[in-house]
């Protein structure tokens, strides 16, 4: 009893081992490679549709409108939204959602950064749906209109290039969910995403588990490490 328990602790060890080396690996290649990786994406995604969840102030959503055929930008702060409006002024490609891409159809609180200024770029960007992020106060928030993105997916009629994530957080409940929906998948080509599990270590054992999960899939390519 005492070998086979042993055996047991020895194999889930290895495995633990050889999962360590595999997102080791991940992250020397992804991490190192995420900016030549999304320009190989923008290349192979003309007649396709661009997604920017976290869209700030416009840089990469400018970049997928430069590429894709019609671009979905997603930004709920309404300070930033000002500034990306005026970003893509020129670009009849570009539809702004001025909403918060969730796991539902829902009032969200948006909480501002510790160092939040309205009246200055700088000051009025990283805002997050969660609390506990290191970096917010979580007594100073707006409440924002939070949309279910997976039936944003499901109604789209059409083939995804690419989706740059970067909500503050929010991109772990809403990729657990998408990694459960092959239907989804098989329409999109890449996806890049920033992980916050530095500011909410309590996300870390959740990241860990979509980059093993990102590694097996042939479609679509998963970047956990945007940045």
């Amino acid at each position: 009893i005492i070998f086979v328990k042993w055996n047991k602790k020895l194999l889930m060890n290895l495995k633990r081992v050889k999962l360590d080396l595999m997102l080791s690996l991940d992250k020397l290649l992804n991490g190192n490679l995420c900016s030549k990786q999304f320009k190989t994406a923008l290349e192979r995604s003309k007649g396709k549709v661009g997604i920017d969840l976290g869209a700030n102030f416009g840089v990469y959503t400018e970049l997928l409108a430069q590429h894709c055929d019609f671009v979905h930008a997603f930004e709920p702060e309404p300070n930033v939204v000002k500034k990306l409006k005026k970003t893509l002024a020129d670009y009849k490609n570009v539809q702004i959602h001025e909403v918060a891409a969730c796991t539902k159809d829902c009032k969200i609180k948006l909480f501002h950064r510790n160092e939040f200024n309205k009246h200055t770029l700088e000051g009025c960007q990283g805002s997050s749906t969660f609390s506990q992020k290191n970096n917010v106060n979580p007594e100073d928030y707006i409440f924002a209109q939070g949309i279910n993105f997976l039936e944003f997916l499901e109604n789209l009629d059409c083939e995804v290039g690419i989706i740059k994530m970067d909500i503050e957080g929010g991109e772990v409940d809403l990729l657990e969910l998408m990694l459960e929906r092959d239907d989804l998948l098989e329409k999109i080509d890449f996806i890049f995403v920033e992980t916050h599990e530095k500011k909410i270590p309590n996300q870390l054992k959740r990241v860990r588990s979509l980059r093993a999960k990102a590694l097996k899939l042939k479609r679509p390519r998963i970047n956990l490490y945007w940045d």
